[in-house]
């Protein structure tokens, strides 16, 4: 389709009259040109699919026209580019015969022909390699890529996924709980409890098809007059571990913080970390916050008449419980931990 040439546009050399004539007549010609444009645009687009449909459909006729069917069958000279099939694979000609029967695909091969049949699929994540002639399934040779990340929040057998060959597991042990505060006469907040250790470890699978993951619990906040209690241990079978952190110990004294948790230790793996150890109540009163582990903050430090913040991440501590007078309260539960596994080709 034609577009509609636009009006003279106007010059700095018009006069006034010249110019607001040529300036209303371009301007108003506009919207037509705008409506013209846009659907010689959609034609070319239509256009371009037509002629992309018919190069697919004449590239499908060419590959149809030049097979020859069963090599056994075939007499005198063939010409390239001509495909055969031959002992269940497809063959293409790559230089022309004076006789097709004197050269058989798969024999002499390197020379004249070339194996194009896409091999049976396989195990999933294949692909797809060749020798020079022929094509092959298998498991990609250099190996690496990401295959998946499974998540541990409780105990449990990790099961190797396919085509697995290194694993990276990740793990924290449980947090400790925070301590309570005391129910007669407290101005001190109760401490916060310990974070777990953390470990990291790459590990060769290739002979593994599973094994057992244990998560540690969170060590559970103390009562007013109580300690918190500790967290538990996480393991990835005997590869690696890492302990719970400490509970928060309750003050027996009116105006002092018992003793904030110990974090635990990662140990077996090629990175080992100490978790975060909580902090000591304060007179005011605010408590003591739970210890950060390698995956976040433990419970927040809160003030009077408050029991204590959970842990937050993942192995974190538990925070103190606040105090009032002769009212006590309860510390904060210290996070359970986690096994992250990733896995590799």
């Amino acid at each position: 389709m034609a577009i509609t040439p636009l009006p003279p546009a106007p010059e700095p050399t018009d006069s006034t009259s010249q110019f607001n004539t040529k300036a209303f007549a371009f301007v108003a010609a506009l919207d037509d040109f705008v409506t013209e444009t846009n659907a010689l645009a959609v034609q070319v687009d239509a256009d371009a699919a037509t002629a992309a449909s018919g190069a697919e459909a004449a590239e499908a006729a060419l590959g149809a026209a030049n097979f020859k069917g069963e090599w056994s069958t075939l007499t005198g000279a063939l010409a390239i580019p001509a495909s055969v099939s031959h002992n269940d694979s497809v063959w293409v000609l790559t230089q022309s015969l004076a006789d097709v029967t004197s050269n058989e695909p798969g024999v002499d091969s390197p020379n004249y022909w070339i194996n194009v049949t896409i091999p049976p699929a396989g195990t999933s994540g294949n692909v797809l390699t060749s020798d020079g002639t022929n094509w092959t399934s298998a498991a990609p040779a250099g190996g690496g890529s990401l295959l998946r990340q499974v998540v541990f929040t409780s105990s449990g057998t990790w099961t190797k996924g396919a085509n697995t060959k290194y694993i990276l597991v990740q793990g924290v042990g449980g947090g400790g709980g925070g301590a309570g505060s005391r129910s007669v006469g407290a101005n001190v907040g109760g401490a916060g409890g310990g974070a777990g250790g953390y470990f990291s470890e790459f590990i060769d699978v290739t002979s593994v098809s599973s094994t057992t993951v244990t998560i540690g619990s969170g060590g559970s906040g103390g009562a007013a007059d109580n300690n918190g209690s500790d967290g538990g241990n996480t393991s990835f079978d005997s590869y690696c571990s890492a302990t719970g952190g400490t509970g928060a110990i309750y003050s027996t004294a009116q105006s002092r913080s018992g003793d904030p948790g110990s974090g635990g230790s990662g140990s077996g793996g090629n990175v080992n970390i100490t978790g975060g150890g909580g902090t000591t109540g304060q007179s005011g009163p605010s408590s003591g916050a739970g210890g950060a582990s390698f995956f976040g903050g433990g419970g927040r430090s809160v003030v009077f008449t408050s029991n204590g913040v959970s842990g937050q991440a993942p192995g974190s501590g538990g925070g103190g419980a606040g105090a009032s007078g002769n009212a006590g309260f309860s510390g904060g539960s210290g996070a359970s931990g986690l096994v992250i596994v990733w896995e590799y080709a």
